[in-house]
């Protein structure tokens, strides 16, 4: 957890599956808060030590201020028994959302907040992006911040993220950052931060179908969706990883392709995703507009090829 200074906050360093959670919806699009205690005790039971919220998967861009608010609160207090940390991310289309996300969150004892870079509005060099996440963090001043970079949704930036990460460092201007939420097949780029800022910076793998690579290069901590209900595959991943057990890593891995594999086929959105997890845990209702919502076929038709794959079986 953080210190009540900034200029000496221990940095967060994680390791292993980091959930990012779905937000659970009633068919009116209202949050239903009721099964959420449910969820984190899956969770937890599966080995998943720290979730992200209020990110992409959990469709923190498609609600309010308020709702975001609501939401970060009821995890972190479900998080005190449960979890090692909870990040609340605060990414939105404007800065004085996400200050205001950020000391709220910062407020309610978030282990640490992540911002997206900005949505639409786009610095066109690294000193407009160091000044920006320096007015982010600054908002919460003694939690500790992490980047998150994921330019498939956003789009890229006019810079690397080599050059960004370099400039951060040497500016010594966020004190708080301690690491990078990296959303990227990129591993070439991957690999040159963590090459030079590993020391300083945590890297957190995004990606799930490439966890395996992620380890191989040097990750410990990875972010994502499908560890909401792939925590124990993961946990096996790594664990045969460390072993030097290659064939059972490359297994394990292979199961999650599979996965994907189905997401991929009904669409890869949160609404197809959602329908999975709500085959294994309690029911995440649907995405919202404009997200796509598989029709109750379709659910029945994921169903079956996930039953083809074993998947109900190799997630125990």
């Amino acid at each position: 957890m953080a210190s009540n200074d900034k200029a000496t906050i221990t940095p967060l360093r994680l390791k292993g599956p980091i959930a990012a959670p779905f937000t659970p919806f009633h068919q009116n699009g209202d949050i239903n808060f009721d099964v959420l205690e449910e969820y984190a005790d899956k969770l937890a039971a599966d080995g998943v030590h720290y979730v992200f919220v209020n990110g992409t998967t959990g469709e923190g861009m498609s609600m309010t201020v308020e709702e975001r608010k609501a939401l970060a609160v009821k995890w972190i207090a479900l998080g005190k028994t449960r979890f090692q940390a909870v990040i609340v991310h605060v990414g939105a289309a404007n800065l004085k959302d996400i200050q205001e996300l950020g000391k709220h969150a910062e407020q309610h004892g978030a282990s640490a907040i992540s911002t997206l870079p900005p949505l639409f509005y786009k610095p066109s060099n690294v000193e407009g992006m160091v000044h920006f996440l320096e007015q982010v963090a600054a908002a919460a001043p003694k939690t500790p911040f992490f980047y998150y970079h994921n330019p498939s949704m956003v789009g890229s930036n006019a810079f690397s993220m080599e050059t960004l990460v370099k400039e951060i460092f040497s500016s010594k201007r966020i004190p708080t950052l301690c690491g990078v939420k990296y959303t990227s097949k990129d591993l070439y780029e991957y690999g040159r931060c963590y090459a030079k800022h590993a020391s300083s910076c945590q890297f957190m793998y995004g990606c799930d179908e490439q966890l395996l690579p992620g380890l191989s290069m040097g990750c410990e901590a990875f972010i994502g969706s499908t560890y909401n209900y792939l925590g124990r595959v993961a946990n096996r991943i790594m664990t045969a990883f460390e072993a030097g057990d290659m064939p059972s890593a490359r297994k394990e891995q292979f199961r999650i392709q599979a996965l994907v594999s189905v997401l991929i086929k009904y669409g890869g959105h949160t609404g197809t995703n959602k329908a999975i997890m709500s085959l294994v845990g309690p029911e995440m209702g649907p995405a919202r507009s404009p997200l796509h919502n598989p029709s109750p076929e379709e659910r029945e038709l994921i169903r079956k090829d996930l039953q083809a794959e074993g998947f109900f079986e190799w997630i125990q």
